[in-house]
């Protein structure tokens, strides 16, 4: 009695509901389209004229580009249908158009999903225990637990039931201690440990009901999903058909995703103590981030995206092609535009956080309040358990590749550039690796200061302002490291000049590239298995990369205010204020390989000749042919180029040679020189 109190809660809700409004709109392919028949999107616009795919051939009117001709009246036979089992079943799953189009308008937004379903479970549970053994202490400690599941997103509802629900599982559990201590009157200790954890599963029981053999894939990926994790139903995109998930394609299937953890502990104490006209406040808090993910078998099963590369007139898209209608007539003629399978790695990422403040509120005068404080911040940049992770770039690392890409470009040079001016240098570097740190950024020990005051003018008037610092906070539970290397992406490369040579399948003899997606290698392998940080800074060679610099800030800002404070009767006062805020250190994403502006279209008009120069199909110097001696000094290093297009091509695009870092297919960064500025007048 009057010293112990608790309760307990316990709160379930289910949820049966469509879906919501913004999660219905799709663009699926029309019924003439899936028997073959384009002809009413060529009537709408001629972009959506489709090119035979094995009807490329050089083209006589521009020296290193290629044409095709086009298939006539915009209808594919049924004999060109190169893969009819997997094409009859995700064709067969496709929901009908439901949704009418105006006559002579593209056929978008045709299917609305309805009868999808969002239907939510939840339950949830709370605690919570004081106890007061005496007048100066007291202890508190309360917890939660939760279950969500959702089941939502199965836009197939009606021709497969189930296949795309995501089947999401989100579980929270947490825990706090507290310890109130009041010495004196004047004087009040606190202290608190907490940890908190939430897990999040996508179990996406609908697509595991099948395996890749079952739809007409070949059974080795069946061997390799069921060795990384699971199996599922390959993932197929269709470009320029809009959906509420896939965005700007159209998407069956789903990657199987790892088991996502996040959790944080913490430990907080405090001091507040009056003396004389001071309040003083003082107190820390420390705090660890962790987040966890077990990997999951990702599209270990395949993906395959399809878009218009291969049935457009031109290599280089010189000629204006849609997407809508075009992919999914190469889908049709089982000829897709990528093909690709996951191995990836789990990860255990955890970062430290310290913070250190001291407050007084001062009373000067009767008629004017001070509070000065300080807070200190030290967030440490996170680290993997087991330095798993690519981190940032060095622009002068030197490459093994270096001198025979350089001696190649000097034997075929391009007019535009000089050979003393290709320079190849530059490559990725990871955590803990020849010295370098752990960590993809540095520490940063930060300051915030805070001041404000309260001057009473006159019975009824009160001006008041202050001021304060505050950071971002960078921690694991926001962002997550790049793992290139320790997970690995499979992807075949179908071909070296445009289709004229398939490097997968044969469609010119009725063998689509999905037959065998995967064909085993010189060296007796069909998949890249992951090879850690042992290729360095050349493992982003011939691919894109984005990475954050090492020197990067914690977003800032500062804010103040200022106004008065104005009693105009006993039941009605009137404020206004000033209010201001400055942020800096703001990411902005920025290109670090643009093309130099002198080879720039500068006029309003579009210059064909400047383009086609621009994509112009030149002698690649990153051949693998220049670089014979890697294959006994660096075998490793020689079978990753071997699986890339980049190197395995006899050509390359004009404009590739003339940017920074030309080794590297793509690079970006986020640059921390952004701002923000607000100021408001509130009343």
């Amino acid at each position: 009695k009057n010293k112990l109190f608790w309760f307990f809660s316990l709160s379930q809700n289910k949820t049966r509901q469509p879906a919501r409004s913004s999660e219905i709109t799709n663009t699926v392919p029309t019924m003439p389209e899936r028997t073959g028949n384009f002809s009413d999107l060529l009537s709408i616009n001629s972009k959506y004229q489709i090119y035979d795919p094995l009807s490329v051939a050089p083209d006589p009117a521009r020296p290193g580009h290629f044409i095709r001709t086009p298939i006539p009246g915009n209808i594919i036979p049924q004999n060109r249908v190169l893969s009819p089992k997997i094409f009859d079943w995700y064709t067969s799953r496709l929901p009908v158009p439901n949704s009418p189009v105006s006559p002579g308008a593209e056929p978008f937004n045709n299917f609305l999903a309805l009868g999808q379903a969002d239907n939510v479970n939840y339950t949830g549970m709370a605690g919570r225990g004081d106890y007061a053994p005496d007048l100066k202490n007291r202890f508190s400690f309360s917890w939660n637990w939760s279950h969500f599941i959702e089941n939502a997103q199965d836009w197939t509802y009606a021709s497969e039931p189930g296949m795309q629900d995501w089947d999401n599982i989100r579980t929270a559990r947490g825990g706090i201690l507290n310890w109130t201590y009041s010495k004196s009157s004047a004087t009040v200790i606190a202290a608190s440990v907490s940890a908190n954890q939430w897990l999040n599963v996508q179990e996406t029981n609908g697509v595991r009901k099948y395996k890749p053999s079952d739809i007409g894939f070949p059974t080795y990926l069946d061997a390799r999903c069921q060795a990384l994790g699971g199996c599922a139903v390959p993932l197929v995109s269709w470009n320029g058909y809009t959906s509420a998930y896939g965005g700007s394609s159209l998407v069956m299937g789903r990657s199987l995703s790892g088991d996502a953890r996040q959790r944080s502990t913490g430990l907080k104490a405090s001091v507040s103590h009056v003396v004389g006209s001071h309040s003083i406040q003082g107190g820390i808090d420390f705090r660890r981030a962790y987040t966890t993910n077990t990997g999951g078998a990702g599209n270990s099963m395949g993906s395959f995206g399809f878009n218009s590369s291969y049935i457009q007139k031109n290599e280089d898209g010189l000629t204006p092609a849609g997407s809508l209608g075009l992919s999914y007539a190469a889908f049709m003629l089982g000829i897709p535009s990528s093909m690709s399978t996951d191995n990836n790695a789990s990860y255990a990422l955890m970062n430290p956080y310290y913070g250190w403040y001291g407050q007084d509120t001062w009373r000067v005068t009767r008629d004017l309040t001070v509070t000065l404080g300080l807070r200190v911040e030290y967030e440490q940049a996170p680290t993997e358990r087991y330095d798993r992770a690519i981190t940032y770039f060095d622009p002068t690392a030197q490459l093994p590749i270096a001198a025979g890409a350089q001696a190649a470009y000097a034997a075929n040079p391009v007019p535009e550039l000089a050979a003393s001016g290709f320079t190849v240098q530059g490559g990725s570097v990871y955590a803990g690796v020849n010295g370098a740190p752990r960590q993809p950024w540095q520490n940063e020990l930060m300051w915030l200061p805070r001041l404000s005051a309260a001057w009473q003018l006159n019975r009824k008037t009160i001006l008041r302002g202050g001021y304060g610092i505050y950071y971002d906070s960078i921690n694991v539970q926001n962002e997550t490291l790049s793992q290139s290397g320790f997970s690995r992406t499979t992807s075949t490369n179908l071909t070296n000049d445009s289709g004229v040579n398939w490097l997968a399948g044969n469609p010119g003899a009725g063998v689509s590239p999905m037959a065998d997606p995967f064909p085993v290698r010189s060296d007796g392998t069909r998949f890249d298995a992951p090879l850690g940080s042992s290729l360095g800074s050349m493992y982003i060679a011939g691919q894109g990369f984005s990475y954050r610099p090492f020197n990067r800030k914690h977003p800032r800002e500062q804010q103040w205010r200022v106004g008065l404070q104005r009693q105009l009767s006993p039941n009605m006062s009137v404020e206004a204020f000033y209010w201001g805020e400055w942020g800096n250190n703001l990411a902005v994403s920025q290109n670090q390989q643009a093309l130099p502006a002198q080879y720039w279209n500068t006029s309003l008009v579009r210059n064909n000749t400047l383009a086609s120069n621009m994509s112009q199909n030149v002698s690649n110097p990153f051949n693998i042919n220049n670089f014979a001696s890697l294959k006994t000094a660096n075998p490793a290093l020689y079978q990753q180029m071997s699986t890339l297009g980049f190197f395995t091509s006899s050509t390359i695009q004009k404009n590739r040679l003339l940017r920074a870092y030309p080794q590297i297919n793509g690079l970006s960064t986020s640059q921390y020189y952004g701002e923000a500025k607000n100021n408001s007048l509130q009343v």
